[in-house]
């Protein structure tokens, strides 16, 4: 669309004939009707009264028209330079920030998530762990259960309650603890390490989805870029 057609249009949209807009600029309708055809070219004295008679900005007024076009034939229009300038200006703070957030964003994933696959905020803890097959009575040896299951009574088998404990550190080859009806036999069976697997399964996860968010906003900030751009 070149800007005699574009002035048409808007002429039309706005239910206005030429007489109507050229008395309303102040000129005369064989002028109006040169610019409508491409035939003449507005001075910027003229472009502001064609902006005033529409009752439009410049951002209005070349929203219809191409980018490109805008650039190579109505930059000598000083309204048009100015707002192109600024837009231009006010497009580059805007994708830099776009980029820097992306980036940030990208940063921060890669954070949380080595955060949780290297237990940075909840650290891997080393436990000892130890077992008891049931509870001993008075009289009855600690080793109890240690017996092939064929040797023990039935009022012993059902007694069998296996039971784990973790400690911090390693408490000797085994510790007796009192408990109801008797005692318990722990048996140290070996040293762990122990994760607190749900926070750093949720670090790992909100890693990720802000680090894709990061590489989703880079890859489309060309097409925001084209998005911004008038025309």
């Amino acid at each position: 669309m070149t800007l005699g057609q574009r002035i048409k249009q808007l002429r039309v949209d706005k239910e206005l004939n030429q007489p109507e807009l050229a008395n309303a600029m102040g000129i005369e309708q064989s002028y109006l009707s040169k610019l409508e055809n491409d035939k003449a070219f507005p001075s910027d004295e003229m472009f502001e009264k064609l902006l005033t008679a529409l009752k439009m900005t410049v951002d209005d007024f070349i929203k219809g028209l191409d980018r490109t076009y805008v650039i190579k034939h109505l930059s000598k229009l000083n309204f048009v330079k100015q707002h192109t300038q600024a837009l231009t200006q006010s497009n580059a703070k805007y994708l830099f920030k776009w980029i820097i957030i992306s980036s940030v964003m990208i940063a921060l994933g890669v954070t949380f998530y080595m955060a949780g696959e290297k237990s940075w905020v909840a650290p891997s803890q080393v436990q000892a762990l130890y077992k008891s097959m049931g509870v001993v009575k008075e009289g009855e040896s600690l080793l109890l259960f240690e017996d092939s299951p064929r040797s023990l009574s039935n009022e012993v088998l059902t007694r069998i309650e296996p039971k784990t404990v973790h400690l911090s550190q390693k408490n000797g080859d085994f510790f007796v603890k009192s408990v109801t009806g008797g005692q318990r036999y722990y048996k140290y069976i070996r040293t762990g390490v122990q994760r607190n697997r749900v926070l750093n399964n949720w670090l790992r996860i909100v890693g990720l989805f802000v680090g894709v968010l990061g590489v989703v906003g880079l890859l489309i900030e060309p097409k925001v870029r084209r998005l911004r751009s008038f025309g």
